[in-house]
């Protein structure tokens, strides 16, 4: 991720978000950061504020959570 900073009180980061084979997988993303919005596309590289970045890195951290959590509830 490139960090650059645009103004002097917002950090911004490049990001891309993953594509999926599953064409429904493949909608954009929309994440909301104290009463704004960010629509990101999937599979193309953007300039989004350091928040939106930690948004979307908690969201994937809970994702692999409950999937090891199914996972082991399959398996227990």
């Amino acid at each position: 991720m490139a960090v650059q900073k645009t103004d002097e009180s917002e950090k911004m980061v490049e990001i891309k978000l993953p594509r999926y084979r599953d064409d429904d997988a493949n909608a954009d993303v929309v994440v909301y950061v104290n009463e704004r919005s960010w629509q990101i596309k999937r599979g193309e590289l953007v300039r989004v504020p350091e928040c939106v970045a930690e948004v979307l890195r908690n969201q994937e951290r809970a994702l692999d959570r409950a999937a090891n959590y199914k996972n082991s509830v399959k398996l227990g």
